[in-house]
């Protein structure tokens, strides 16, 4: 008899503590992450080269952010001609990492190997590699992998442009997959956009977004962290205001609609 008393004290306690973790853990992360609401400014960094650093793709994705009355921090580690295994060997992008508690990261890695199911575990080290390191700053920042758009033609001449997007697209997803992360579908609507309407320009050359495409990959960021349309924003990016409002729907349609493809509500 005087041995039940301590042990269902003891149980009472480590239940105590287990309680306490799990409030201190998981519930704070349900809420913070899958809430329509977040408290205080969404933080947002942005690790890749070129294909974000242009078309003022960042600086439009706060505009859209300001005048949707959302307080968002962005944090630009996009650098020209720079790939994912240099940015994990850059200071300055480590450094920012730990600067902040981020809840979002969005990386940018574009290589077409991606497009290629056997080369996954090439494709795959560096963004496993940064998931670390973001991971020991904080486990609660959540991925974004940036779909990639095709060229047209493609390279090689092997493939349609159509089909060069399908398999970047089933490349990405494959990734996320492996990696439970979110993915920001950029290269999908820009299919979508492509085919729809063939003459509007998203590119200032062969690679890279000019301003409508910098303001496609807003939308669609917009869309992707926020779980928001961006329908009716009143920022247009300097474009004529019926195109801004296509693309806007546009990423509404393709993000929005497919939440559990693109990973949105999982961690």
């Amino acid at each position: 008899m005087q041995n039940k008393r301590p042990r269902a004290l003891s149980r009472f306690v480590l239940l105590l503590i287990c309680t306490g973790l799990l409030a201190g853990c998981g519930l704070d992360l349900l809420t913070r992450r899958d809430r329509d609401e977040p408290s205080g400014p969404v933080q947002v960094m942005f690790i890749g080269n070129s294909l974000t650093g242009w078309g003022d793709t960042l600086s439009q994705f706060e505009a859209l952010a300001e005048a949707a009355d959302i307080d968002v921090v962005v944090g630009n580690a996009a650098r020209n001609s720079v790939r994912l295994t240099e940015h994990i060997e850059s200071y300055e992008t480590k450094a920012m990492i730990a600067e902040r508690l981020w809840d979002y990261i969005v990386l940018q890695g574009s290589s077409y190997l991606i497009a290629f199911p056997d080369s996954i575990e090439v494709v795959a080290q560096p963004y496993e590699i940064l998931q670390t390191i973001i991971r020991n700053n904080s486990w609660k920042t959540r991925i974004v992998l940036f779909m990639d758009w095709s060229m047209d033609p493609v390279p090689g001449g092997n493939y349609t442009f159509s089909e060069f997007s399908q398999m970047l697209h089933d490349g990405t997803l494959l990734l996320a997959n492996r990696l439970k992360c979110m993915v920001a579908p950029i290269g999908w609507m820009w299919k979508r956009v492509r085919e729809e309407r063939p003459t509007l320009q998203l590119q200032k050359d062969t690679v890279h977004p000019n301003l409508a495409g910098g303001y496609l990959q807003a939308c669609v960021y917009f869309a992707t962290i926020f779980r928001k349309s961006p329908v009716g924003n009143d920022y247009t990016g300097r474009l004529d205001e019926e195109v801004a409002a296509y693309l806007q729907q546009t990423a509404a349609d393709i993000v929005l609609k497919n939440r559990s493809k693109w990973r949105l509500s999982g961690s």
